[in-house]
């Protein structure tokens, strides 16, 4: 599957963060970069009660069939909450496969639509007492291939940071907009520049950088050469969006990332009813990127952060010295990193690990 699809279901995702009805156009995406035959996205209360979700690949009857029959909570649903946010996990991991081919949900529902056991699934939310997981699934006689998994895990960032901007949107309407927040790293702002949503960490690192005005109701983006304010409000014809980098007061450099919002799709939102988003921006700090890569390593080959990031290091290929040095750590600590690293992926040449690093 081509980068440029991938990197149009990733935007698929977040205006679904924005926008509940391209909810079901992201999860067609899912489905399409894994080759699943089923996809859902489901909520559930403290209880294991099904609440909401969406299953745009699954025909209606078999929507209804499940609402009137097999929504009810069972222990196996229980014991999917226990996985921790953004961990793929499989039915194997919480119902042996005697049990699960015995219960009716499974016979008279799940069976009939021609899908079999394998399956990943991912908690996306676990917040109070709401829980949503994603669930992708093969036919019949199929299996996931591990590109199919590769594909899987790297959009789960992306799913878990939409489905709580989602969240956190909605409790905005339903509450004083001072009990909502956005999640870390992402600000929500209006076509006049005006801050709708943000976390206070993310915040402070504007103020930090002097992109921040003081407004009448709601503190205001304003930049010095103007750019993110024309990415909200192009003129002549423009596209929305950009990337944007500035300064901030310590010498770091912010890395501003503009999501458009889609007018007629906002237009259409029933659950934003006044203030009306018209763009997200994520801010990162140098070494974000970094770290984040760091920690998707570490949990693709359940290595420990600080053998990921030598992993990392050893993949620039110029030696362990090099890479001790970049790490502040000594070259013996290297070498045992490596010894662990090597048994624990079972390979066994560092070209094999830089392949390995350079596919993450």
């Amino acid at each position: 599957m081509s980068n440029d699809r991938r990197e149009e279901v990733i935007s698929l995702i977040y205006e679904a963060a924005l926008d509940g009805a391209r909810w079901g156009e992201a999860l067609v995406g899912i489905a399409d970069l894994t080759d699943s035959q089923q996809v859902l996205l489901q909520s559930y209360d403290a209880d294991g009660v099904h609440t909401a979700g969406a299953a745009p690949l699954t025909d209606p009857y078999w929507s209804a069939l499940w609402r009137e029959q097999f929504a009810q909570p069972t222990q196996w649903r229980r014991r999917r909450m226990q996985f921790p946010t953004g961990q793929v996990y499989t039915f194997d991991d919480y119902i042996p496969r005697e049990h699960l081919q015995v219960l009716p949900a499974y016979r008279d529902w799940w069976r009939p639509q021609g899908m079999g056991t394998q399956s990943l699934s991912v908690n996306v939310l676990k917040e109070g007492t709401a829980h949503a997981f994603l669930q992708v699934h093969k036919s019949v006689r199929k299996g996931f291939e591990r590109e199919d998994r590769e594909a899987f895990e790297r959009l789960l960032d992306h799913v878990v940071r939409a489905v709580a901007i989602h969240r956190r949107l909605r409790l905005a309407e339903l509450g004083p907009p001072s009990t909502a927040a956005s999640p870390e790293g992402f600000v929500l702002v209006d076509r006049g520049a005006r801050i709708l949503l943000a976390d206070d960490a993310t915040r402070k690192r504007l103020e930090a950088a002097g992109l921040i005005a003081a407004a009448i109701g709601h503190d205001r983006i304003q930049s010095p050469d103007r750019r993110i304010e024309r990415g909200l409000a192009p003129e002549g014809g423009a596209e929305p969006g950009g990337s944007f980098e500035y300064r901030n007061g310590d010498g770091t450099v912010l890395r501003i990332t503009m999501i458009p919002v889609a007018g007629d799709r906002q237009a259409q939102s029933h659950w934003l009813p006044i203030d009306k988003p018209a763009a997200l921006l994520h801010v990162a700090r140098p070494g974000d990127d970094y770290r984040a890569r760091i920690e998707r390593l570490a949990r693709q080959h359940a290595l420990t952060p600080a053998e990921a990031a030598v992993a990392i290091e050893i993949a620039r290929g110029d030696g362990r010295a090099a890479a001790a040095a970049r790490l502040g750590i000594r070259e013996t600590t290297v070498r045992s990193h490596l010894t662990a690293i090597f048994d624990k992926i079972d390979i066994h040449r560092q070209a094999e690990l830089v392949r390995l690093v350079a596919g993450d």
